[in-house]
């Protein structure tokens, strides 16, 4: 079973990178259109992640170690950190600040890797 989690995680943490990539590169790209749809499109695939990890994953872990306050805890700080800064690309994309979105995808994706 272990080895299933593992290796649904790392296909999971791929697509969402994935979107994410789509994302950026359309922007890089200056290919701006639809980008709406898919900037949520990549939000759903993280938000949908984030919550299989602390609604299903992170209980069962923290029932079985009785680690309450470790990993998971800092895990879901990260989710929370990662949660604002797509609230914020969100809004770049609406208001089409395409510069500032860079940045902060910068700082999401060195987030985004640590925590895998």
């Amino acid at each position: 079973m272990p080895r299933e989690i593992s290796k649904f995680l790392t296909q999971d943490h791929r697509a969402c990178d994935e979107a994410f990539s789509e994302v950026e590169n359309s922007i890089l790209n200056k290919k701006t259109d639809g980008l709406d749809k898919k900037f949520q499109e990549f939000a759903d695939d993280f938000l949908n992640h984030f919550k299989m990890e602390e609604e299903v994953m992170f209980p069962v872990f923290e029932e079985r170690t009785g680690m309450f306050e470790g990993p998971t805890q800092v895990m879901r700080m990260e989710h929370q950190q990662m949660k604002g800064l797509i609230a914020q690309m969100q809004g770049d994309v609406e208001k089409g600040n395409y510069e500032h979105f860079l940045g902060l995808a910068e700082t999401f994706m060195i987030l985004t890797q640590q925590h895998n």
